[in-house]
């Protein structure tokens, strides 16, 4: 899936060094795979993608702690959405049986 390479080139990119160049290239990429995943309407790879830039500007040369507690609530807002979802048809399947 292209979503998934795109963010494991992010990945990479984000790893390699803290040179600000690599990191700026890493948030061009998960950028690009974020869109993906919201036009896929894949919240878990929306979250972990908004995750991995939080990362990326909360501990390198890139440092701003507002931008990365922005995408990590962001993620964490998506996680929880999601964990609600995935319980209410467990709980909807034991409530008619």
């Amino acid at each position: 899936m292209v979503a998934e390479r795109i963010t494991a080139e992010g990945e990479q990119l984000s790893l390699q060094t803290n040179e600000a160049t690599s990191l700026q290239q890493a948030l061009k990429k998960f950028n690009e795979a974020l869109s993906l995943w919201r036009a896929l309407g894949d919240v878990a790879g929306e979250a972990e993608t908004l995750n991995e830039i939080g990362v990326i500007y909360d501990s390198s040369p890139l440092l701003d702690r507002r931008k990365s507690l922005d995408y990590f609530e962001q993620a964490l807002s998506l996680w929880r959405a999601a964990a609600t979802f995935e319980e209410k048809p467990s709980h909807y399947e034991t409530s008619v049986r």
